[in-house]
């Protein structure tokens, strides 16, 4: 029950491990993005689109005054599809620090 219960409220457990000091802002900061699937830079390739790299971060609730979206440069996916995926995580990698650092 207690596992089910951190992953429905993954953003809570981890502030209740920052607050507990187990572990620093940073580490939170540095391990927030989860690997990104092929999808997106696999429909780019093939429909020769650009991909626009975004990153949304803070309270996602109705009349937030927190929340922050903030885009990347759009860019061409290349034939190699790790590249590209890699590309795009390190991007929205960026975005997310961006805004983690003007929220604090």
């Amino acid at each position: 029950e207690e596992f089910l219960d951190n992953i429905t409220n993954a953003n809570k457990y981890l502030e209740d491990l920052i607050v507990e000091k187990r572990i620093t802002k940073q580490e939170y900061i540095d391990h927030i993005l989860l690997p990104l699937k092929f999808g997106a830079v696999s429909l780019a390739s093939k429909t020769n689109a650009k991909i626009v790299p975004y990153a949304i971060t803070g309270d996602y609730k109705f009349r937030s005054k927190n929340l922050t979206i903030r885009f990347g440069k759009a860019f061409k996916t290349i034939n190699d599809l790790e590249k590209s995926n890699e590309k795009l995580y390190k991007e929205v990698e960026k975005l997310m620090k961006q805004n983690l650092k003007e929220e604090n």
